[in-house]
């Protein structure tokens, strides 16, 4: 009969594993509220997503062909969200209703996930690690896919190991693949993800010899390919095509047509830019030892699963280095919570069979090490997620300045929007109430562009000049709006300066003496002799 002490000693583990579960839940909730915190914030739309809503809303352009922006979707995720708009309004919180859903029910499979793999203790640190991560939470509130693309390949992932762990039946293998084809229509990225999952399943059920698993397994594929190849014929063929996204996303493939040397100087700048970001993490070289030490750790308890969670890793940098896909930034927002759950992975060192003497002897210093670590790691992140409860993010706030600038218009004003601003800008102009503005250009001189010609334009028919700055082009010079300043400084005194974030206007009153009459800034003499171009343009 056991005594009272050795009972509950007995019972110890058990109450801790439950304590631990429960922890992890509700740090889930806690991750859900900091998503939901951000989404009823509503700020404005940036550039990326007035494009898209640009696209929901127009469906006689047609949601699988080519877009009419820079920016696409998959065309599942664009037809869903055109639905919304249909029944709820082009409004920010309801386009980012879809993605805020896919954020947080990601962040639960994230925690089932963990669980299913790890130990109780390293499956909450993944859980911590994935709640406060702040490209997680930002693109939970982005009227983007990206948070899509988290949901389905997190929700393959969990298929995939459950079916690599268990004496799964055939048609739990085909319902994987049904649930992959349906997929590839709501996210890229889990073209990839299935990829590398069948081939990691496909090598499990080789060595199972298991003939009816490995007939299922093939029809999930065909099931999968079937899918794929028509969205690839009715929309993917389109964005396979577009020189525009490879020019665009040019840092995220080594130089074309790849080489040795070439791929070996590219993969170091490039896994450094995805610790900032999507990581969003400091110390490459603690994340490193993590990593290894997490991927000896899987390999020795769980290769199976091991498996399973690198060939779609390997897949994609097999993509990133044939062109196909690039490896960069938010593209691969997907892969974050499998890089969390190797780098949590070393704490289950402390679960690993032996005399429990010698394990608290040995594993506890380790374990204490390997928290600290994650929690070094960890840090900035929450902090960034408590700081943001109370100043949510904001990105490109083109609406409360063109609504500062609509309440205090003057009958006369003339507001004009750089290049950088006119979709934002065409968006938001009648919702605050400005029916009229003009856009404006930096311009070699010509025919219809002389030095001095829109100045007189604006001498003859406006009292004061609104100026509104928004996105900034990567492609434009730095000072864009320096130069733009200094050509309105020779024809108007400046009156004042709103700055929010990503969006400034200034405001000049050109009855007032120039600021810089005799033009002596050096901007204006940087890229030759540029003008004024202004085009009528009404916004709608």
């Amino acid at each position: 009969m056991l005594t009272a002490s050795a009972s509950n000693e007995a019972r110890f583990p058990a109450q801790l594993t439950r304590w631990l579960a429960v922890a992890a839940w509700l740090v889930v909730a806690v991750g859900v509220l900091l998503r939901v915190r951000q989404w009823a914030f509503g700020r404005a739309f940036w550039l990326d997503e007035v494009q898209l809503v640009d696209t929901v809303r127009d469906s006689s352009h047609g949601l699988l062909l080519p877009p009419k922006q820079s920016n696409t979707a998959p065309p599942g995720w664009l037809w869903a969200e055109h639905v919304v708009q249909l029944a709820l309004g082009p409004g920010e919180r309801s386009l980012r209703l879809l993605p805020l859903l896919f954020g947080c029910a990601a962040l639960v499979i994230v925690a089932v996930l963990a669980r299913t793999v790890l130990g109780p203790l390293a499956a909450l640190a993944v859980t911590v690690l994935a709640a406060s991560s702040p490209m997680l939470v930002y693109y939970s509130n982005e009227f983007k896919q990206y948070s899509s693309d988290v949901f389905w390949t997190l929700l393959l992932t969990l298929g995939a190991v459950l079916l690599a762990t268990r004496r799964a039946s055939a048609w739990q293998f085909l319902a994987w693949g049904a649930v992959a084809a349906v997929a590839a229509w709501f996210s890229h990225a889990s073209i990839l993800t299935t990829t590398g999952s069948l081939a990691a399943l496909g090598v499990l059920v080789l060595v199972w010899r298991s003939w009816l698993r490995m007939a299922a397994l093939v029809g999930a594929g065909l099931l999968w390919l079937g899918s794929l190849g028509l969205e690839y014929v009715m929309s993917l063929d389109h964005l396979a095509g577009s020189p525009m996204l490879h020019v665009y996303w040019k840092a995220g493939f080594p130089p074309q047509p790849p080489t040795v040397n070439g791929v070996l100087d590219w993969i170091g700048p490039t896994l450094r830019s995805l610790l900032d970001r999507p990581l969003a993490l400091t110390g490459g070289a603690l994340v490193a030892v993590l990593l290894v030490l997490g991927t000896g750790v899987l390999a020795f308890r769980r290769p199976s699963v091991l498996l399973v969670l690198l060939l779609p890793l390997g897949v994609t940098l097999a993509a990133a280095i044939a062109g196909a896909y690039p490896l960069s930034d938010r593209l691969v927002l997907f892969l974050v919570p499998i890089v969390f759950l190797l780098m949590a992975a070393p704490l289950d060192l402390f679960a690993w069979p032996g005399r429990r003497d010698v394990r608290l002897l040995l594993g506890i210093p380790v374990l204490v090490a390997l928290l600290g670590a994650l929690a070094v790691l960890a840090a900035p992140s929450m902090r960034t997620a408590a700081h943001q409860v109370t100043e949510p993010q904001r990105v490109e706030e083109m609406r409360d300045v063109l609504r500062y600038v609509a309440t205090h218009y003057r009958p006369g004003d003339a507001v004009l929007i750089d290049q950088g601003g006119e979709l934002a800008a065409q968006f938001y102009a009648p919702r605050v109430g400005l029916t009229h503005i003009d856009r404006v250009r930096l311009a070699l001189p010509n025919s219809r562009c002389r030095i001095g010609a829109a100045a007189a334009a604006l001498d003859r028919d406006s009292l004061r000049v609104w100026i509104v700055f928004g996105h900034r082009y990567t492609f434009l010079p730095a000072d864009n709006r320096d130069r733009y300043r200094a050509h309105f400084a020779t024809i108007g005194a400046h009156l004042e300066r709103v700055s929010e974030p990503g969006v400034e206007t200034d405001l000049y009153d050109l009855r007032r003496r120039p600021d810089d009459p005799k033009a002596t800034a050096p901007q204006l003499r940087m890229f030759g002799a540029q003008c004024l171009r202004i085009m009528p343009w009404l916004a709608a």
